[in-house]
């Protein structure tokens, strides 16, 4: 065999093994283990999403023991969400149009339980709705949408008004999805504060991101980490539906987990979840030496 052959050969073997492991990663990582947090501590509050949706509430052990308390919200029954949409200068046009109509079909396609409402942030954050049953208020608020007059950014102010609104929400399932296409510019508030009033209301928050050459990820993958949401970009505002629809199934395997911990301040902690019907997870966290009860 000739050696052009031989490395033809190898650079298929390595490709079909790629292909391979990459075919089973969803296996070895059934259950992932996400947004442990412990601002509320010695309460921890931790994120599950599963491969497969379950009923069953699942089971959480710490350091190899049952924790105690644990209260598990499934998502995928019931849930509180805002549909925060960018309506700043740099939205005009298609892109604005596309963000538009994806919250539309989330909301054609929310369960029956679900309770909805409507927020912008351009030059200033607004929340145009109260939460409801029905989708029918959030759509007219859609449908009256147009981009502002005036430039400006103010995504973290709109993150913190968002999470301010679940005060009187009964449901702990609480989602929070923003599709903006810019950089933050002039919010009072930073992103520490959008996180921290996120993780203070128990809040998932989901960036849809339309990215270009100028818009930076990194603040936004951080506020989606943190709170335990996710971050999905997107190259151009005609993915924007199936981004929406893609969040949609996510939540559907989603349970926000909380339980008291044995730990103290300092102290590291090994996660394990399991989920009836999916498999198990593990994450491994370190309690804040600054927590206090």
């Amino acid at each position: 065999m000739s050696w052009s052959r031989r490395k033809i050969r190898i650079r298929v073997g390595v490709a079909l093994g790629a292909a391979a492991l990459s075919a089973v990663a969803p296996a070895s990582a059934a259950v992932k283990v996400t947004g442990v947090d412990a601002t509320s501590y010695p309460r921890v509050r931790v994120t599950l999403v599963s491969s497969k949706p379950s009923s069953k509430a699942p089971k959480v052990t710490e350091n190899g023991l049952a924790v105690s308390g644990l209260h598990a919200e499934n998502l995928g029954r019931a849930k509180s969400v805002v549909l925060a949409v960018d309506r700043s200068r740099s939205m005009k046009g298609k892109p604005f149009r596309d963000a538009v109509a994806a919250a539309q079909a989330f909301l054609r396609a929310k369960l029956p339980l679900d309770r909805v409402t409507i927020a912008t942030f351009a030059t200033k954050p607004v929340l145009l709705t109260t939460f409801a049953p029905s989708a029918a208020d959030a759509q007219t608020a859609l449908r009256s949408l147009s981009v502002d007059k005036h430039e400006g950014t103010t995504l973290y102010d709109g993150v913190v008004k968002s999470a301010r609104a679940f005060a009187t929400e009964r449901y702990a399932g609480r989602v929070v999805i923003v599709v903006t296409d810019g950089n933050e510019t002039r919010s009072t508030a930073s992103l520490a504060n959008a996180v921290n009033a996120a993780r203070e209301a128990g809040v998932l928050v989901y960036v849809v991101a339309i990215e270009s050459k100028q818009f930076n990820p990194a603040p936004l993958k951080r506020l989606a980490r943190d709170t335990g949401g996710s971050y999905r970009g997107a190259h151009s505002s005609t993915q924007l539906s199936a981004i929406y629809a893609g969040i949609a199934q996510e939540l559907k395997r989603t349970w926000r987990v909380d339980y008291l911990t044995a730990a103290r301040s300092g102290e590291k902690l090994n996660l394990v979840a399991s989920v009836t019907g999916a498999g198990t997870g593990k994450a491994a966290f370190t309690v804040p030496a600054d927590v206090a009860p």
